[in-house]
């Protein structure tokens, strides 16, 4: 039997943040996959995101008992001062075990009901999940951003 999803209330971006590092820290947190959206807006993500915080990063959390969708307008790196968040995510994230990406954009799942965001982003639409490392992080980073960490 496949468990149930909850979608995050979202909140501010430092929020945000810390909502999804708690869980990251959570001892019932099994594993935790990062993506990234399509950085090119379309109908459905227009309605819940501006089209200059493409690309945004969602995330999926598996507990004992149940999934954490955390996606819509919820952090991104496209400019510094939200960068600085996604990068203390990304600091706790590598320090863990259980979290790792998709290789691939994916598309907005807002619009979707969570359930359906859930069978969507663990359904193999040819998205290799990798473990989140100091290794893999600039690739995973790329989705996120046109620029390298380093750089900004």
């Amino acid at each position: 039997m496949i468990k149930e999803c909850f979608r995050v209330v979202l909140g501010n971006t430092n929020d945000n943040k810390e909502s999804l590092i708690n869980v990251i820290q959570d001892n019932d947190t099994l594993r935790v996959t990062l993506f990234a959206t399509n950085d090119i807006a379309d109908s459905e993500s227009n309605k819940y995101i501006p089209s200059c915080n493409l690309p945004v990063l969602v995330a999926l959390a598996e507990q004992k008992d149940k999934y954490l969708l955390f996606d819509g307008n919820f952090l991104t790196a496209v400019r510094y001062p939200r960068y600085s968040e996604v990068k203390l995510v990304l600091d706790e994230a590598v320090k863990s075990s259980k979290v790792g990406f998709c290789n691939e954009r994916i598309s907005f799942t807002r619009t979707m009901n969570s359930n359906s965001a859930r069978d969507y982003l663990l359904s193999d639409y040819s998205c290799n999940i990798y473990l989140l490392d100091n290794n893999s992080r600039k690739e995973f980073f790329k989705l996120l951003s046109k620029i390298t960490e380093s750089e900004i």
